[in-house]
């Protein structure tokens, strides 16, 4: 893989590196974000996070990436639904400083933000978004894990910003134990809930959802759309 850019700072080493049509983003070691320049979205996992807004047939409408990376979930958002607004926040503002940089993250319609997840959510006013998407993680030891475990008392956080009408959510994990929380939590809302994955990754895709859709709709929208042609993904109800 060429290096294309390469920053050592306050004990932290990022990468931005190509593979083909490939763009990667390297944090510590750990991949943080993965985007085909040619196809237009990721070919990968983070394709899988920004689906279940096909659900949603809302020309415009206010959405939410907690966790940005490099972008890449972003990007195929953007694809996905050209016309939506989007608000991006993470942590780390060099992630997004390559996003614009290098992940073409420059859209008037996507607002990046530096800022902790964990305080920023609690201080945002109801009801502003329709859709959702946490990929909120860090890497340790030269592995990728969650920033934080997923709690009811983070998901009430998260419920309380979406429209209680028309909503989805999609959380991004791979710990087992988030499957049982997240199910519990939102079956108590009768609200639907799936779980997507793909070969090859460990990641569990968690979608809640408001409207009256089923996981067969939303593996049927998906297949029947170029953007995820090859995708080996699997999704189920949960």
């Amino acid at each position: 893989m060429a290096l294309l850019w390469m920053l050592n700072e306050d004990g932290r080493r990022y990468e931005v590196r190509s593979a083909g049509h490939s763009r990667r983003l390297y944090t510590n070691g750990v991949l943080h974000s993965q985007f085909n320049l040619k196809a237009g979205v990721s070919r990968s996992i983070w394709d899988l996070m920004a689906a279940p807004s096909i659900f949603m047939d809302y020309e415009k409408a206010s959405a939410l990436a907690l966790g940005v990376g490099g972008g890449a979930a972003i990007r195929t958002l953007q694809i996905l639904k050209p016309n939506w607004s989007i608000q991006g926040v993470d942590l780390d503002p060099i992630h997004n400083d390559v996003a614009k940089a290098y992940f073409g993250l420059c859209d008037s319609q996507v607002n990046l933000i530096t800022a902790d997840a964990l305080q920023w959510v609690p201080s945002q006013p109801d009801h502003q978004f329709t859709f959702i998407l946490d990929d909120l993680f860090s890497d340790t030891g030269g592995e990728v894990v969650r920033a934080f475990p997923l709690s009811e008392h983070w998901l009430e956080h998260l419920q309380r910003l979406l429209n209680p009408q028309h909503f989805v959510l999609a959380i991004n994990t791979v710990q087992p134990e988030d499957v049982k929380t997240f199910q519990g939590f939102f079956k108590r809302h009768l609200n639907k809930c799936f779980i997507l994955t793909m070969q090859g990754y460990t990641n569990r895709i968690l979608v809640s959802a408001s409207l009256d859709v089923s996981a067969r709709m939303l593996g049927e929208q998906m297949r029947s759309r170029k953007e995820f042609k090859g995708l080996r993904f699997r999704i189920r109800s949960l």
